[in-house]
């Protein structure tokens, strides 16, 4: 009898260690597939971002109201969840919301909506300069170039429909948009660091420009970005010093390094040809700019910020730009 309860004792206590090995397993295999569940719920994310495909165009009317065009032209389904006018004459920003309805775009598929469907929007002022600009559920930014509010003009994500404003006869007629495009650029939003978007915060600044122009254009040092204070009567430049160039990587899934170089008085940026994307280095903003003092330096707040690029173009003739990137704060 004894011996009969001692293997009685032990087939139960194998019994409950089968158990407790069976659900270690069960957990050890759910913590696996659900660590791998929320990778390619993330990676998928990122690549809907990437695939997204908006462009916008705006025209005004008669009556200083505007006609806004809508096409996605990417394989996703996109939601439109804010839309804003940047009246960059007045240094003013209006926030609104697409009517109820016109929010959500099937893929290849276009909306039309008309100023007065959008609920508290006013007609815009005449002669001033404006930008458009949507934002999207997967965090793209799609916006226009400047337009002076005239009846007729029309603002564009489009290369083939920038309109450019009336030159001197030295200065280049190309164009040139700051990439804010994800699926161009590891550089897609203003940045402290030259491979990877990190929230600035007053040190070197990173930022991708596009060249939608017919012709190359190469960059010179005079080059500069600016930040103009909205807290206090203050603005700081940073000097252009440097560029890089990335390639999207298919098989890895991630941005590589084909090109880079320093720029100087002595030196220009490398020839960026038309559709080619460039992430632009400046040195840390001061209002002196170039100086290492520190009493010099940008300090936290609140600013508007300013690209002028200068250069010229492949024809010779004298390149400069001001594009208004929009607002930052840190």
């Amino acid at each position: 009898m004894k011996l009969s309860v001692h293997h009685r004792d032990k087939g139960f206590a194998t019994v409950i260690g089968a158990i407790f090995f069976v659900l270690m397993s069960m957990l050890i295999v759910t913590f696996i597939y659900d660590g791998y569940r929320k990778q390619m719920e993330m990676y998928n994310f990122e690549k809907e971002v990437l695939r997204e495909r908006i462009d916008l165009t705006v025209t005004i009317s008669k009556t200083l109201g505007f006609t806004m065009s809508i096409d996605n032209n990417g394989h996703e389904t996109a939601e439109i969840i804010r839309f804003w006018i940047i009246d960059l004459t007045g240094n003013l920003h209006y926030n609104y919301t697409l009517p109820e309805g016109k929010r959500v775009i099937p893929s290849h598929s276009s909306i039309t909506i008309e100023s007065y469907e959008i609920m508290g929007s006013s007609t815009l002022i005449k002669g001033r300069y404006y930008i458009f600009r949507l934002i999207t559920a997967r965090g793209n930014i799609i916006e226009t170039n400047s337009i002076k509010a005239l009846p007729g003009n029309i603002a564009s994500t489009y290369p083939q429909a920038l309109q450019t404003l009336p030159q001197l006869p030295w200065l280049s007629n190309e164009t040139v948009i700051v990439s804010t495009n994800a699926s161009e650029t590891p550089v897609y939003n203003i940045s402290s660091e030259k491979n990877r978007v990190v929230p600035y915060d007053g040190r070197e600044a990173y930022i991708s420009i596009k060249n939608t122009g017919d012709a190359a254009i190469f960059l010179t040092s005079n080059t500069r970005i600016i930040f103009r204070s909205l807290n206090e009567n203050k603005s700081y430049a940073g000097i252009l010093s440097g560029w890089y160039i990335y390639r999207w990587d298919p098989d890895k899934k991630e941005w590589k390094s084909e090109d880079s170089g320093s720029i100087s008085p002595y030196v220009d940026s490398k020839v960026i040809y038309p559709d080619m994307v460039v992430v632009l280095e400046f040195s840390i903003p001061s209002e002196v700019p170039g100086s290492t003092d520190a009493k010099y330096r940008i300090k936290k707040g609140t600013y508007d910020v300013y690209l002028l690029l200068e250069g010229y173009d492949a024809y010779g003739k004298k390149f400069t730009s001001t594009i208004y990137y929009g607002t930052v704060s840190f």
